[in-house]
Order: structure tokens, then C-alpha cells, then sequence
């Protein structure tokens, strides 16, 4: 189809009837000049298809990712096509598409987006840094919004637009570029994705857009090795401001070797290799027989894992191997995130079950000559740092429900003949402030202690609250008084602010020191570190999340049983059912929403005690309801009885829901029955 005209037809046979008007009238003499019927003039060039092409990749090619192309409509034009196994796609634009365009490479749940500005045959990659291009020309700072917002007149896409918004991207990465060699335009170079040039660059970058709702915040980390106690260089800014430049200091040296991104991958088809074998071949009660699962660790050797304390066995780790639970699991999306100064690296992944459920987690891992494998940590003790994202609900006060923010340092209360095995462990930052964590009776976790010297219930550093109710006034900090709220930078006693939760890295070292019950020397035993993904949200940021939530049926038989007393006084030998007497879910999970893999109840001791418990369980992404039986963490907790079950007249007044996300954030539901 030929592009339409500007001009109507009837304006053509208009001009041409008065030129042949004033050729029969003449003009005072000239005699027999033929008059210009037009027969010589060229004819107007018919718009054709075109093709765009390139390669879609995040430094692994995305292998069978479907591209699809929009115009200015907003709608997708020709066909759309699936990329090959080293991410390359030819896309064929038909004549009648409309400029600009947006080219999407979408591969399950994760979707890169390109602008084109203009019609005809070019090179259009679709990767990590075109999507911040993407980013910068949308007003909201959402890339998959593009296309509408283009179509809708809100967004300009021009070739001055793109070719300044690549110009800031390059300028902002030149360190690094310059460094590793690559100057390649991230949107019409070539490159391949074969860990060399431009996809060297993707490989050794993390890009992280945070939606705002009226925009978006970008954060760009290097994935350079990380000393314990530093954090890795890092730029933030918000959508559609110039990006700074990355620290000069970025050394090709420090980067991770080329081509990680086809290890990792080679990793993951291993792991999924084992656990495609059935279980009587994976391992014999618990020891691993297979070869196809044994080559995951060093030397064949399993023993040589551990981490943070767990070593490999049916209730340790990767216990999958040894259970049907395992069965099937497909592991993907591996991505190396980070170096240790000890040569360990950090890989990301998610893993999906026979049935469609997934999850995400990390591996530590080391490189043996070109072949990942399994090896830990070999840290001894549980220390865990994770942000923290939480909808917390009061059924019985629903007016002071909030969203927090912060981050979860989550220490194992390790046992030692009945005791805790600790005294008191020392966390420290990566911006340099200390927090002491001591063990209580009742909990798994060691509990973070308030700056009156007093031991709070929670291992969480809160930095930031929202009400979810705009009528009510004041800051979630000031009326949830009994668990730990972070002063904002200079010691002050009040919220982070946006642009202060904004400035924290992504991948940051927490470091702790681990003082063994009797020890009064003032020198820590052990000293380990911890390494986070993703830094806290912000309450923008926050406000854009969806969490899993219990559902109406069961808050209101909870809500109906916890009215009186503001909790539930349990009878002896009692369990707790997580959904409706009926049968009925106790949970759901929105749209958005990642599936829980936990689920925790909480309480007191008695009515007459503060000492608090905690009982969590596993489950399946799948699951929609649970039963929490009673499981003692000390000598000293009284809330089981002998019999397993809860002890007669123990306090139940709180219910968690525990999903992760990839960047390892802690999604939070949880449901207070006690009032604030």
C-alpha cells in the first residue's frame, strides 16, 4: 500500500486544469509552443517494505525471544519473529507502517525496547542499553510504554531525540567503554554476542530500571570484584535527566573475564541436566550418584560446599537433588552479578518447576579453569542482607497499615547444646553505621537492638514508611514504636528521603562480626560478608509494587477470632491453619505480585510474657494456604509442647508471606492482629 498523500486528489486535477487553461489562452504572441501536459514529470516514489535487524541480547544472546515491531500507531506491524540462538532477527516493516517505531524483544517475562526514528533498512540491536534509550524518550520512564505513548502524542521519537539520548548513554559509560576498548553505538552497531566488543560492555554491566509512577529511577552498576566492605562503581539518576559518567577508576582488570555469560549459561544447563535425571539416579539416600549432578562441584566433590554453615545433603543444600521436589526443575536466566576479592562470584537465576511456579535465588560459584562450579561461600554461620520492601496490614486498627522500606540482615540463631551460639554479632554498613544483634529465646533469627539498649522482635532496619490510608497523619516510625527504624544519614531521627534511599548502591558489603556466647575479649571470632542486589526502594518506588495478599474470607475468620483481645490464645497441642476453616485459600497473588515461598507466624510466649516466637514453613509457589506446626529454637522457648504442638495458652498475633524477587528483595504481606 503507497503512503497517502498530504494533498487530497481533487487538489491535483485542479492544478492541472488551470495549467491547461492558460496554455489555450495564449499570451500575445509565441506562435505554436505545445502546452506541458505533464507526461515528463516523475512520478512520486511508492513507499516499499523494509527490514530491520540486529541482535538481542543482555550480554547472553536472547535465544527464541520474540521481536515484534510498532509504529506510530501504537500497534504492531508485519510479522513478528523469533530471534536465533546467538540473538539475531531480520524483521520485514511492511510499506504502510507509519515512523517512528519502537522494536521490542520480549523472551517470557523480560522484554529490552528500541526507538527507530525513521523508515527504511537498518540496524536496530535490542539490548540492556538501547532500553535506556527507550527510558529517556519516555515521559513516565517506562521503555513498554513507548509505543503507546508515541501513538498517543505524548512521547517524541526523532532522529535528533535517539541520537541524543545515545550520545548521553555513551558519554556516561565512556570509563568503561574506553577501558574495555568498545565505542560501538549501542542501537546501529554491529556487534555479536559471543562475550567480545560491544557485548563485552553488556556483560559487564547491570541495569536496573525502578518504575516511580510518574517516571523512573536508573541504576547502572559495574559488575567490577567488590572488597569486602566496598561497593561497586555505580551511577543513579532519574528517567529523563542527562546520566553522570561512571567513576573513572573502572579498570578492565577488575572486570570479570570475557565470555562469563556462556559459562553461566553452561552452568545452568548442568544443574538442569541433574535434575532432568530421576531421583533414583540423582542419589542414593544422601549421597549424590549421578556424574551429570557430581560435575556441579569441584573436583565431583560435594563436601567441598558450603555455605553460610549448610553443606550439601537432603536437609541441606541443593536438597533437591535428593527429593522428588526436584524433579524437572529447568534453571535459567543465570546471570554473574558480581566478583569477590577472594575470586568467588555471584550468579543469579531463576528456577522453574514442571508446573509453571517459579523462583529466583543466587550461587556462589568459582571459576576452574574455563567450567563454573558450585563451591560456596565456606562461611559458617547464616548472615543474609536483603532489601526490604513490606505491606503491613493491623486488621484490627487498619488505620495504621503501611508500606515500609529497608533492609532485612537476617542472622541464624545458631544453637549450641540447646543455647544460642552467640552473644552478640556487630553488622556494619557499607556507608559505615554499626548495628549490635543479639539472640532472643523464642526466635530463629538474631533480633537488631533499639538505641535504648533494649532488644527489639525483628531483624529488620525500617528507613522509611508510608501510611496506607491518606487520612491518616504523621510517620509510620512514630506510632509502630516496638521495631527498629534507621535515623536518616547524619543520625537524625526521621525517614530516609526519596533521593537519599535513591544515592544507596545496589551492590554493596555488609560486614559481621560474630562474638561467641562467653566471649568477653572484645575481638569477634568470625567475621563474615554480605553482598547485596538491589539497594531499599524508595516510597515512590515502593508504592508500585504488588505484594501477595490474604485473602478477605480468611482476614475476617482471623479478624472475628482476634477482635476481643487483639490475638488468638492458642489451646494445647494446637497447629495453625493458614487459610478458611472451610478450606478455603488463605492467600492470593495479583498480578505483579511474586508467589510466596514462606509463610511465618508469630506470637508471644503467653499473655503475660513479651518474649516473642517465630515458626516459619516452605512452600510451593503454587500453594495457597499452609499449617504452621510448633518447632522449638532453644532450651529456653516454652511456646511447643512435648507433643509438637502449641503449647497451651501461647499468644498467636502475626502472619508473614515471604516471596523473593530476582534482585533478591524481600516482598513482604504481613498481618498484625495486635493494634498500633
Amino acid at each position: 500500500m503507497q503512503e497517502r498523500s498530504p494533498f487530497p486528489r481533487w487538489r491535483g486535477a485542479l492544478a492541472a486544469g488551470v495549467l491547461a487553461g492558460l496554455a489555450a489562452c495564449g499570451g500575445g504572441g509565441g506562435g505554436d509552443t505545445p502546452a506541458d501536459t505533464g507526461a515528463n514529470t516523475p512520478a512520486a516514489p511508492q513507499a516499499t517494505d523494509f527490514t530491520l535487524s540486529g541482535v538481542a541480547a543482555q550480554g547472553a544472546a536472547l535465544a527464541g525471544a520474540t521481536v515484534r515491531v510498532y509504529d506510530r500507531s501504537g500497534g504492531v506491524v508485519g510479522n513478528t519473529v523469533t530471534t536465533g540462538t546467538d540473538g539475531s532477527y531480520r524483521y520485514v516493516v511492511p510499506a504502510n507502517a507509519l515512523p517512528p517505531f519502537v522494536v521490542s524483544a520480549s523472551l517470557d517475562d523480560l522484554a529490552y525496547f528500541t526507538p527507530v526514528a525513521a523508515r527504511g533498512t537498518a540496524t536496530a540491536n535490542v539490548t540492556k542499553l538501547t532500553n535506556l534509550v527507550a527510558v529517556a524518550l519516555s515521559p513516565t520512564g517506562d521503555p513498554s510504554a513507548l509505543a503507546s505513548q508515541v501513538a498517543a502524542g505524548s512521547a517524541t521519537v526523532t532522529s535528533d531525540s535517539v541520537t541524543k539520548a545515545v550520545g548521553d548513554l555513551m558519554t556516561a559509560l565512556q570509563p568503561l567503554e574506553q577501558n574495555i576498548g568498545d565505542s560501538t553505538n549501542p542501537i546501529t552497531g554491529s556487534f555479536k554476542a559471543d562475550g567480545t566488543g560491544h557485548d563485552r560492555l553488556l556483560e559487564a554491566l547491570s541495569v536496573v530500571v525502578n518504575p516511580t509512577g510518574n517516571g523512573a529511577n536508573v541504576v547502572v552498576t559495574v559488575k567490577s570484584m567488590v572488597a569486602n566492605g566496598d561497593q561497586a562503581p555505580s551511577i543513579s539518576y532519574a528517567s529523563g535527566s542527562t546520566p553522570p559518567a561512571l567513576p573513572a577508576a573502572v579498570a578492565k582488570a577488575s572486570l570479570p573475564p570475557a565470555n562469563m555469560d556462556a559459562r553461566v549459561r553452561a552452568l545452568m544447563a548442568q544443574w538442569t541436566k541433574c535434575y532432568g535425571l530421576p531421583l533414583a539416579q540423582r542419589a542414593s539416600g544422601s549421597t549424590i550418584v549421578a556424574a551429570d549432578c557430581l560435575a556441579l562441584f569441584p573436583a565431583n566433590d560435594p563436601t567441598r560446599y558450603r555455605f553460610n554453615g549448610a553443606t550439601v545433603g537432603p536437609n541441606g543444600a541443593f536438597s533437591g537433588i535428593f527429593s522428588a521436589n526436584g524433579n524437572g526443575i529447568v534453571f535459567d536466566r543465570g546471570q554473574l552479578e558480581f566478583t569477590g576479592a577472594d575470586g568467588l562470584m555471584i550468579v543469579s537465576y531463576r528456577a522453574k518447576s514442571p508446573s509453571g511456579t517459579t523462583s529466583f535465588g543466587t550461587l556462589v560459584v568459582r571459576l576452574d579453569g574455563d567450567v563454573l562450579h558450585m563451591a560456596g561461600n565456606q562461611y559458617l554461620y547464616g548472615f543474609v542482607v536483603s532489601p526490604w520492601a513490606e505491606d503491613r496490614e493491623f486488621i484490627n486498627s487498619p488505620e495504621a497499615s503501611y508500606l515500609n522500606t529497608g533492609f532485612n540482615l537476617n542472622i541464624g540463631n545458631a544453637q549450641a547444646n540447646g543455647q544460642s551460639a552467640f552473644d552478640h554479632v556487630l553488622v556494619t554498613s557499607p556507608t559505615g553505621v554499626t548495628y549490635t544483634f543479639k539472640p532472643r529465646a523464642g526466635l530463629s533469627y538474631l533480633a537488631v537492638q533499639l538505641p535504648d539498649g533494649s532488644l527489639s522482635n525483628t531483624s529488620v532496619v525500617r528507613m522509611a514508611g508510608r501510611f496506607a490510608a491518606a487520612s491518616t497523619t504523621g510517620a509510620p516510625r512514630t506510632r509502630d514504636t516496638g521495631i527498629y527504624w534507621s535515623p536518616a544519614p547524619g543520625g537524625v531521627d526521621r525517614d530516609w528521603t526519596n533521593a537519599e534511599l535513591a544515592a544507596v548502591n545496589n551492590v554493596g558489603t555488609w560486614k559481621a562480626e560474630f562474638f561467641l556466647a562467653g566471649n568477653t575479649s572484645g575481638k569477634a571470632d568470625v567475621v563474615q560478608y554480605a553482598t547485596t542486589l538491589a539497594r531499599a526502594a524508595t516510597l515512590l518506588e515502593l508504592a508500585q509494587k504488588k505484594f501477595a495478599q490474604f485473602t478477605d474470607a480468611y482476614k475476617s475468620q482471623l479478624l472475628a477470632a482476634s477482635s476481643a483481645l487483639s490475638h488468638i490464645v492458642l489451646n494445647a497441642g494446637a497447629s495453625i491453619r493458614v487459610g478458611t476453616a472451610a478450606g478455603g485459600d488463605g492467600w492470593m497473588v495479583p498480578s505483579g505480585a511474586v508467589d510466596p515461598t514462606q509463610v511465618q507466624a508469630f506470637g508471644r510466649m503467653s499473655e503475660s510474657s513479651s518474649s516473642r516466637w517465630n515458626d516459619s514453613l516452605g512452600v510451593s509457589q503454587s500453594t495457597r494456604g499452609a499449617t504452621i506446626t510448633c518447632s522449638r529454637q532453644s532450651s529456653g522457648d516454652a511456646h511447643c509442647d512435648s507433643n509438637g504442638g502449641y503449647a497451651a495458652g501461647t499468644v498467636f498475633d502475626q502472619l508473614q508471606l515471604s516471596a523473593n524477587d530476582a534482585r533478591q528483595e524481600n516482598r513482604i504481606k504481613s498481618m498484625q492482629m495486635f493494634k498500633r
